[in-house]
């Protein structure tokens, strides 16, 4: 006869005169008491996550943050496997309980202190805060430590002083990724951001690497993630930020905020735009009114647009269809009042094959609001392996930015450059001109005559 069907009833555990499954027996509150914490140092299980919420102005903010998660096995392994710490999803199981033998820290990727997209007073946010948002829980086994930012290093608080931005398309491939991230390894100081466009996906997500946590759109039955923005863990202590998704996976965007205002102004928001627009036919999968909105904070698109188009490559022979494509979009910014910041006939991307030359895809725009802070469009990253050029924008606080010298005017060494000019050479004008050749040969003797007189004219100092 079973201890549940004796009579009077018979503990298993403990001999007593109960159920096995009574709450009063002692051996059973012990054992739910080493297998159960007290609530105080217990690890809150994970919230049910419901449906998107869609904003009255039209992105959707999902409520659980993509934040790499543990759930879908093992990835594309990292750099170094004695760096990454192993990570262990939490789970109400005695094998799961077993490895918990003291309650570890939890873990907030926003930083000790900082609120997810919580408005200043005054600040003007256009979508409204989500009041449900959630991260999937993940633990390291190794215990997390509160990093302070060194000011050696180009991360300050409170405020951000200047931020790194680095876009590359990775041609969906795990080698040009583990290149690009492993060159940062190298450096002193590694870009606070990471915009890849066709990034390449292990059962749909993105790969990750140490000291970055990614964003991507998640995937449906309708679309796969074709973006990834990569956001340093130092960033992320010191700066809200709220990813937005619009129900594609060629396009997200990142907001930033900071109550103590960024590059050391009053502006608190910012926000970056990363697009993969793929050819089809005579369109982008990437409209010009999706790339370009209307706002009065710093804004930064950035992406492979797969445009061509004068005013980012002069010396490029347009055909109707390029400009018929590209028009759009350049004037859709030139509305909104956004500028280039890619420097003109600096090639972004070299084919692997000869079937066609090299071009510039890859561009930046930065709207008026941003333009202040904007320092420098940088192509000299090593290659990846992509027959894409990894591109580096530069964003700092004017106080930063050293001033360029200027021509003294008054020293010019006229008795010398007056005869140079009269003997200098300028190219024959085509013989068949076009508005196209014809720029360009204006644009050949106008720098030969710039470069004499500007490389015998004496610089002065800025303040002077």
């Amino acid at each position: 006869m079973g201890c549940c069907n004796a009579s009077p009833p018979l503990c298993i555990n403990c001999g007593g005169q109960h159920a096995s499954f009574d709450g009063s027996c002692p051996i059973r509150r012990e054992i739910l008491s080493a297998l159960c914490p007290p609530r105080d140092q217990d690890i809150p299980d994970a919230p049910d996550v419901g449906p998107p919420q869609t904003t009255p102005q039209g992105p959707t903010v999902h409520p659980t943050v993509p934040a790499t998660p543990a759930r879908h096995g093992p990835r594309f392994p990292p750099a170094s496997e004695s760096t990454q710490p192993e990570t262990v999803k939490l789970v109400r199981s005695a094998s799961a309980q077993s490895n918990l033998a003291a309650p570890l820290p939890r873990r907030n990727i926003f930083g000790a202190g900082s609120t997810l997209f919580r408005a200043s007073p005054g600040a003007d946010w256009s979508e409204p805060a989500p009041t449900d948002l959630h991260m999937d829980l993940e633990m390291s086994t190794s215990p997390a430590t509160t990093q302070t930012p060194s000011p050696s290093q180009s991360f300050h608080y409170p405020g951000c002083l200047n931020l790194s931005i680095v876009q590359h398309n990775s041609l969906g491939s795990s080698n040009v990724f583990q290149n690009l991230f492993s060159f940062f390894t190298l450096v002193e100081n590694s870009p606070h951001i990471v915009a890849l466009q066709d990034t390449p996906l292990w059962r749909n997500c993105p790969p990750v690497f140490r000291n970055y946590k990614c964003f991507f759109p998640p995937a449906t039955d309708c679309y796969k993630p074709r973006v990834a923005t990569y956001v340093h863990e130092r960033l992320l202590s010191v700066i809200s930020i709220l990813p937005l998704f619009f129900e594609r996976g060629n396009l997200m965007a990142m907001h930033f905020h900071s109550p103590e205002g960024l590059f050391d102004t009053s502006h608190n928001l910012f926000r970056l735009y990363n697009a993969y627009s793929i050819p089809s036919g005579h369109t982008r999968s990437v409209s010009a009114v999706d790339l370009f909105p209307q706002h009065d904070f710093p804004t930064l698109v950035l992406g492979d647009l797969n445009i061509h188009h004068s005013t980012s490559d002069p010396s490029r022979v347009l055909s109707n269809h390029d400009q018929f494509i590209s028009s759009p979009y350049f004037e859709t910014a030139s509305a909104q009042l956004f500028s280039l910041l890619n420097t003109p006939r600096v090639y972004t991307m070299f084919p692997l094959t000869s079937n066609h030359g090299p071009a510039v895809l890859d561009l930046s725009f930065a709207n008026t609001a941003l333009l202040p802070f904007f320092s420098c469009w940088n192509p000299s990253l090593p290659p990846t392996g992509s027959d894409h050029l990894p591109l580096r924008d530069i964003l700092s606080t004017p106080l930063l930015k050293p001033l360029p010298k200027g021509l003294n005017w008054k020293y010019t060494d006229w008795n010398h450059i007056s005869p140079l000019l009269a003997h200098l050479t300028l190219a024959t004008p085509p013989a068949l001109p076009t508005p196209h050749s014809l720029d360009l040969w204006f644009d050949d003797c106008l720098a030969q005559i710039t470069h004499l007189v500007t490389s015998n004219t004496p610089t002065k100092r800025p303040s002077s």
